[in-house]
């Protein structure tokens, strides 16, 4: 199996190659250096243009091959908008693999990051509200609230 700076190089080659991305990042248990013989290697790409399912699932498939592993692909651009924890969690301790453009790169971490502590005090909110129904017994039931 490979380890992490071959995963990282490997993969860093094929997506620099690749026209349709700007720029890359690898997280998950790779990035943190806790990868087991069993973990999968996620990856981050963030498209400079639309791309058809077939060609990410190509990309997908040709990662796979050169680790050895299967490879989780995230399409990044609409993440910070969509999932401001997620998008947080890749910026804050994902590994840039390929990046043509390092400014798209900023301007996708700083919207991330601005987002991210936008969207604390909701998020708060709602997994309090969660952890109150989960202790009141009542988590299942329909709220009329």
């Amino acid at each position: 199996m490979l380890g992490f700076e071959e995963v990282k190089g490997k993969i860093g080659d094929i997506l620099e190659a690749k026209d349709f991305i700007e720029f890359a990042l690898i997280f998950g248990s790779f990035a943190k250096g806790r990868e087991t013989p069993l973990s999968d290697v996620d990856v981050g790409v963030y498209l400079s243009r639309p791309v058809d399912l077939l060609t990410l699932g190509q990309l997908a498939t040709e990662l796979e091959k050169i680790t050895g592993r299967t490879v989780d692909l995230l399409i990044l651009n609409d993440l910070p908008l969509k999932g401001p924890a997620m998008a947080y969690q890749i910026v804050s301790s994902g590994e840039i693999v390929a990046c043509k453009d390092p400014s798209a790169y900023v301007r996708f971490k700083t919207e991330t990051i601005l987002r991210y502590l936008d969207t604390i005090y909701l998020r708060k909110t709602v997994n309090r509200a969660f952890l109150e129904r989960l202790k009141s017994d009542k988590f299942g039931e329909m709220s009329h609230a």
